[in-house]
């Protein structure tokens, strides 16, 4: 059996009528054109399984992927906690974009996570003049974008998703300060780092919840704001064994390491880029699975087969014309296998 997983940022999500940030309003034709579109991707995409970043409310995410050939007719599972219409808005104005999944398979439980764990202690231990060592706190305590982790039920595998949404490189300009100043404008680009590299450091905790000791089959589907060999990405994935390590110490490593499925497929797209910013292509979207779906793993229950990307909206020139109703950011899709039709590990 194989199965398709994707990760899907629609760049807002909303509904006719509907404001957003306090400003702006989607018409029916913009509304109507935005959900085609995201219908259009879904049925190229045909994946099973889709995280979906910026919703503002799950009955336009229902309706968006109803409007797809590809989940028309068959079995449609929509979950997009905090979305709902009596949570998420106040008057004709929407609170916060929220994250979604759209399955062909049951979704047997979510849940919205906010807060950090506690086992996230960000204080830093840092070094000054001296030789002392000053401990500095730093007070991010929760996710500015809730994740969202759902357990799955792919015909008898119980698979758990994330779903991710990490503060952007775009800085975090204080009230007062001009963000067009380069000294304001620096410190801006520092907080935003700082805030998604604890973002990276929480999700990671709460992966590991999942991974540490089990066998639980895992994937991350994210956009994680940054590049794969950036430090918040290697974080959430974990560290990998390094060659002086025993083999019971690269086993513990093993259990708890997340993997790229652009590094591992066996099949890959010429282009991977899913995100363009000032001519600059870059990959801010992840598949991201647990070992259980590692190709060198001999004890593996599945493995990803195939990466593709639909990214051919995405523009290099802001003088063409956008497409109407597109995202900002492409879609990297996986295509994994199962070794065993029944394939139930979860014991």
């Amino acid at each position: 059996m194989r199965f398709r997983v994707a990760s899907f940022n629609v760049e807002n999500l909303v509904g006719a009528g509907i404001r957003y940030y306090d400003r702006y309003k989607n018409t029916p034709e913009e509304y109507d054109a935005k959900a085609n579109w995201i219908a259009a991707v879904l049925t190229r995409a045909k994946a099973d399984i889709v995280g979906v970043q910026e919703v503002w409310l799950e009955d336009s995410l229902k309706d968006a992927a109803r409007r797809s050939f590809h989940f028309a007719n068959g079995p449609l599972h929509v979950a997009a906690p905090g979305a709902g219409g009596n949570e998420n808005l106040v008057g004709h104005l929407a609170q916060r974009p929220r994250l979604g999944l759209v399955s062909r398979f049951p979704i047997r439980s979510v849940q919205s996570v906010k807060a950090f764990p506690p086992s996230v202690n960000l204080t830093i231990p840092l070094r000054v003049d001296g030789g002392a060592v000053e401990r500095v706190p730093i007070g991010v305590q929760q996710f500015q974008r809730a994740v969202l982790r759902a357990v799955v039920d792919v015909e008898g595998l119980e698979l758990v998703v994330y779903v991710a949404h990490l503060k952007s490189k775009g800085p975090l300009i204080a009230e007062g300060e001009d963000g067009d100043d380069p000294f304001f404008a620096s410190l801006g680009q520092a907080r935003a780092t700082i805030v998604r590299a604890a973002e990276a450091a929480a999700l990671r905790h709460l992966i590991l919840a999942d991974l540490h000791h089990t066998k639980k089959p895992a994937v991350v589907l994210g956009d994680l704001n940054d590049t794969p060999d950036s430090a918040s990405t290697q974080t959430v994935r974990g560290p990998t064994p390094h060659k002086d390590m025993n083999h019971a110490e690269k086993k513990a490593l093993w259990d708890v390491v997340l993997y790229s499925t652009f590094r591992i497929a066996r099949e890959r797209s010429a282009t991977l880029h899913t995100h363009i910013h000032d001519g600059e292509r870059d990959i801010l979207d992840h598949i991201l699975v647990s070992e259980e779906f590692f190709n060198r793993n001999r004890t593996r229950i599945g493995e990803v087969v195939r990466h593709d990307v639909i990214n051919d909206h995405l523009r290099d020139d802001e003088d063409q014309a956008p497409v109407p109703g597109a995202s900002d950011h492409g879609v990297p899709i996986a295509e994994i296998r199962l070794l065993n039709a029944d394939g139930d590990t979860n014991a």
